[in-house]
C-alpha cells in the first residue's frame, strides 16, 4: 500500500500578528499486526480468536487551521477529519461451532469493516505573555470517531482533554507548572462498555 501527504501554508496579511493559514491532506495505511492475525486469548469481556484473512486499513485525512504569534503570544487552532476504509474491528464469530468460549465469553475475531469510519476533532494551543517572562497557556483537544455502519462511537476514543499552565521564561531557561483535565468519557462503543 502507499502513504503520501501534501501540506501548504499561506501567510495572512494582518499587520503585527504573523498569522498563517495551514492546510493539508494525507493518506496512510496500517497493515494488520501479528496480534490481529493470530490472537487466541481471553481479553476481559470476550475471547479473541485468529483471523488470517485481514487486509490493511487505509485512512485519508484533511486538516485546516491557523497558527501564528509574535513576541507576546503564540497559538494555533486546527481542525481535522479522517476517513477510514477497511478499519480493523472486532466482530462476534462462531469458533469450533460455538459462539461462546468455555468460560461463557463471546468469541470475537479481528475483521475488516465493510463500511467507513470518520474521526474528526479540533485542537487549540494558546500562550500569552501577561507580564514580562510570565506566560499562561492552554491546550484543548476534542476528538470523536463514528462508525457509519453501526451509527456508534468507535472504540477507544479519548475524552475531551485540556492542559492549563503557566510558564516563567528567561533567555536560557524556564520553569512551568500545569495541570491536566479530562472530561468523563460518556461516548463509549458497545465494546468499551
Amino acid at each position: 500500500d502507499l502513504s503520501w501527504d501534501l501540506h501548504g501554508n499561506v501567510r495572512l496579511p494582518i499587520p503585527e500578528i504573523n498569522l498563517w493559514a495551514v492546510a493539508g491532506i494525507s493518506r496512510g495505511f496500517r497493515a494488520p499486526n501479528i496480534d490481529d492475525f493470530s490472537a487466541f486469548q481471553e481479553t476481559g469481556s470476550s475471547f479473541d480468536v485468529p483471523n488470517p484473512d485481514l487486509d490493511p486499513e487505509t485512512m485519508t485525512q484533511i486538516e485546516v487551521g491557523l497558527k501564528g504569534g509574535n513576541k507576546r503570544w503564540k497559538g494555533s487552532l486546527f481542525g481535522f477529519k479522517s476517513h477510514i476504509e477497511d478499519q480493523i474491528t472486532r466482530e462476534n464469530v462462531m469458533f469450533g461451532g460455538s459462539a461462546t468460549s468455555p468460560s461463557g465469553k463471546p468469541f470475537k475475531a479481528r475483521a475488516n469493516s465493510d463500511h467507513s469510519t470518520a474521526i474528526y476533532g479540533v485542537e487549540l494551543d494558546l500562550e500569552v505573555e501577561v507580564y514580562p517572562h510570565v506566560r499562561p497557556f492552554v491546550v484543548f483537544t476534542y476528538i470523536v470517531g463514528r462508525d457509519r455502519g453501526r451509527e456508534e462511537v468507535i472504540r477507544r476514543m479519548p475524552p475531551t482533554m485540556a492542559t492549563y499552565g503557566v510558564r516563567y521564561q528567561e533567555d536560557k531557561w524556564f520553569i512551568e507548572g500545569y495541570f491536566e483535565s479530562a472530561r468523563g468519557q460518556r461516548r463509549l462503543s458497545a465494546d468499551d462498555k
